[in-house]
C-alpha cells in the first residue's frame, strides 16, 4: 500500500508547500516589520544623526536655563529699579504739586497787582477830568 505518486500530487504538494511558504516567509517579515518599528520608535539611528540630536538636545537645554537665568536677571533689576525710582518718582511729582501751587501764587499776585494798578490809573485819570473841567 504506498501512495501512488504522480504528477497530479507532486504538483498538489508543491503547491501546498509554496503557500505554506509564503505564509511563513509573510509572518515573518510582519513580525520583523513590527518588532524594528517599535524598536526603532522615536529614536534616530545613524551615529551622525544621533550626534547631531544630541547636540540639539544639548543647545536647547542651554537656551532654556540662560532663558531662565535672564528672567530672574529682569525680575530682579525690575525690583530693584521700583525700589529706587518708586521713592524718587514720588518726591518729583510733590515737588511739581508745590512749584505749581508757588505758581499759581505768584500769578494771582500779579493778576491782583496788575489790577491795582490799573485801578490806580483809572482813579488818576478821574481825578484830572475832574480838576480839569
Amino acid at each position: 500500500m504506498f501512495l501512488a505518486v504522480g504528477p497530479s500530487l507532486l504538483q498538489d504538494i508543491s503547491a501546498i508547500v509554496s503557500v505554506v511558504v509564503f505564509l511563513i516567509a509573510a509572518a515573518g517579515a510582519a513580525v520583523a516589520y513590527f518588532l524594528r518599528r517599535r524598536n526603532s520608535s522615536g529614536r534616530i539611528s545613524t551615529s551622525a544623526a544621533e550626534v547631531l540630536w544630541q547636540q540639539a538636545q544639548d543647545m536647547r537645554t542651554q537656551l532654556i536655563a540662560e532663558k531662565n537665568t535672564a528672567e530672574a536677571q529682569r525680575d530682579r533689576l525690575m525690583s530693584i529699579q521700583a525700589e529706587q525710582v518708586v521713592p524718587l518718582l514720588t518726591a518729583m511729582n510733590d515737588s511739581l504739586k508745590q512749584t505749581l501751587s508757588m505758581v499759581t501764587k505768584v500769578i494771582d499776585w500779579q493778576e491782583g497787582r496788575t489790577k491795582a494798578l490799573s485801578d490806580m490809573e483809572q482813579d488818576l485819570l478821574n481825578r484830572l477830568t475832574v480838576s480839569h473841567e
